[in-house]
């Protein structure tokens, strides 16, 4: 009864614990050789995460392994109960910049403040990026192209039909607007059509987002 009861469990869970083991092993030498390769979306000061997905997926394979050996069903869940815990903790840490940026733009924003004035020109290419640079830089003046989204009523009263850009006058927009001052355009995840446009002063990209720098006529940016 109890005994053969004990047998099966311990059984399921050393197979259980062989394949936690292979698995979390492959995965901590994968983070390693994937960095190695240059294949993992990093930048340049975040060559600790690998290392430490590593430690996380390597401390999982070794208390599995441990769970193999133990002579316990108690001991044994013990370990099943531990095996998460360094991925837990160390989760948000493994996390890279550009997953975090291509959801939360408020970095890449920071990023591009030295360019942007009061005078600085804004365009986005949906209501979301729109309300980034709104929230983000305290405007109330940024332009919209490309996709109104749920703005497309409050566009259609005449007093707002000039704050949407259709895709075929952005050109003219931008040459018109360089006059005065600089035209910075903020994009996620939508090519912009560079070639029918002015020449770009400085363009900048960051996971799913990129903004478009075309300097003031007769600026030396």
């Amino acid at each position: 009864g109890l005994n053969s009861a004990y047998q099966q469990q311990a059984k399921g869970f050393k197979w259980g614990s062989i394949v936690n083991t292979t698995v979390m092993a492959l995965l901590a030498v994968a983070f390693l050789v994937l960095s190695y390769l240059g294949r993992l979306p990093l930048e340049s000061g975040e060559y600790y995460r690998p290392w430490l997905a590593f430690t996380a997926f390597a401390f999982w394979a070794l208390l599995a392994y441990l769970a193999i050996h133990c002579k316990t069903l108690e001991a044994k869940i013990s370990c099943y109960t531990m095996m998460p815990m360094g991925l837990f903790l160390l989760f948000w840490a493994i996390i890279p910049n550009l997953s975090i940026n291509s959801k939360m733009p408020a970095s890449f924003i920071d990023e591009l403040k030295p360019y942007i004035t009061v005078k600085t020109i804004l365009a986005a290419d949906h209501p979301s990026t729109m309300s980034a640079l709104n929230w983000y830089l305290q405007r109330d003046d940024v332009y919209l192209l490309n996709s109104k989204g749920e703005l497309e009523y409050g566009l259609s009263y005449p007093d707002a039909a000039d704050r949407y850009i259709e895709r075929q006058q952005l050109a003219n927009f931008i040459q018109t607007k360089q006059q005065r001052s600089a035209v910075l355009i903020f994009m996620r995840g939508v090519p912009l059509p560079v070639a029918q446009l002015p020449k770009i002063t400085r363009h900048f990209k960051r996971g799913r987002f990129s903004a478009f720098y075309f300097a003031k006529r007769g600026s030396h940016d």
